[in-house]
């Protein structure tokens, strides 16, 4: 079993290993807001008093800032953190909730301190987490997050669970629900996903994914909404490359294997479909009395929400996605514990054939031993989309 201290140190070397490729991929980066947000998120000085955590993103993080807190987000993906939780999960749990858990055993998240954990369990893993959790005496709030396939059933599902929520957040930390303040923070989220918009298609894929995951790590979103805009004025678009969209288990920093291999294939990544970061809603908050109601509503009824939407909608917005992004591939990634991903593939294989896309599915997890392996296949999958890509400009002359 791997020492804490090794693990530690190791954890540090992967973070700033992985900041070092993100500022060699995109120089305007480096020194910038963006990589400072993410290293004092990740590598906190001791410091740092950190009381509430929240696993996942399956919360609005608006209901957080509308009772005057600023929880740390653990949203996984570390390699080092997942070795700390080894002995502490199934074999069945899946990459990204054991990263999670690890996280947690790490002094650089919890500085030795007792923090209060959120943990909505939209999966079986994160219902193992809550018991571990349990077992070791943190203090957690469980949230058990409906499965909803009819969206007229999300506002009377979800807004009692927020509702507890609220309340017992307004006990634990003597904090008092605003109404104003959940109306400040679900349009200062709309403003931010407006600038997000703006920049996802001038940088590079894998970019545009990490500045999604920053979101998270910072509980100022007025300057990381002022600094993105910054940002998109300094920024050059990729180079011409065949277009593909990924899809499937959602990627988080450190880990961005399968985003590098593809761009490191000659790709270009113009839609993820899961960062982690839910899209640019047009619907405004209702205010009285169905305020929470509405903000349920709005968060739940997406594609990317924890809700389990039927194959229809997802069908429809994955049509959408093509008409908007217009890929040339699709590349469906499905971390090992991610069995969910997998019910649903067949839905998305159906309609790129229908699109005459070709489409690849990577089964993977955190580890680089079948790097090379991906890394053959991609370029195999890259040479196909050149070709393609070749004869339709021929066509078109």
């Amino acid at each position: 079993m791997m020492k804490k201290e090794n693990t530690q140190e190791l954890y540090t070397a992967e973070v700033k290993d992985f900041l070092e490729s993100i500022s060699e991929r995109e120089p305007v980066l480096k020194g910038g807001y963006f990589l400072d947000t993410a290293e004092k998120y990740f590598l906190p000085e001791n410091n740092v008093k950190r009381e509430l955590f929240v696993l996942g993103t399956a919360l609005p993080e608006e209901i957080f800032a509308a009772l005057g807190l600023q929880p740390t987000w653990i949203l996984g993906g570390s390699l080092r953190a997942l070795e700390a939780a080894n002995a502490d999960v199934p074999r069945d749990t899946d990459a990204v909730s054991q990263s999670i858990l690890g996280c947690l055993k790490l002094d650089s998240f919890t500085h030795n301190s007792s923090p209060t954990v959120i943990v909505p369990m939209v999966n079986d893993s994160l219902r193992k987490i809550v018991q571990q959790l349990d077992n070791r005496g943190t203090e957690v709030i469980g949230v058990d997050i409906p499965c909803v396939t009819d969206l007229s059933e999300i506002g009377d599902r979800f807004t009692p669970m927020l509702k507890e929520l609220i309340e017992r957040l307004s006990v634990r930390f003597r904090a008092r629900f605003s109404q104003r303040r959940l109306l400040e923070a679900y349009d200062a989220a709309r403003l931010a996903r407006a600038a997000y918009e703006d920049i996802r298609y001038r940088t590079n894929g894998s970019t545009a994914m990490f500045l999604a995951n920053t979101y998270y790590y910072t509980n100022d979103r007025v300057r990381w909404c002022q600094e993105l805009k910054k940002l998109a004025e300094a920024v050059s678009p990729p180079a011409e490359a065949p277009r593909v969209c990924l899809m499937g288990s959602p990627v988080f920093a450190p880990n961005f294997k399968v985003p590098d291999l593809a761009e490191s294939s000659g790709l270009t990544i113009v839609r993820h479909f899961q960062a982690g970061f839910r899209p640019l809603s047009d619907k405004p908050l209702e205010k009285g009395r169905r305020m929470l109601r509405s903000c349920a509503e709005n968060f739940y009824t997406d594609i990317y929400s924890s809700s389990r939407l039927d194959n229809k909608r997802m069908a429809e917005e994955f049509r959408r996605m093509i008409g908007v992004s217009r890929p040339d591939g699709i590349i469906y990634v499905v971390l090992k514990g991610h069995i969910g991903f997998d019910f649903d593939l067949r839905t998305f294989e159906i309609i790129a054939e229908e699109h005459e896309l070709p489409f690849i599915r990577i089964e993977t997890d955190y580890n680089n031993n079948d790097i090379e392996q991906l890394r053959i296949r991609l370029e195999a999958f890259s040479e196909i989309l050149h070709h393609r890509v070749r004869l339709k400009g021929n066509s078109n002359e």
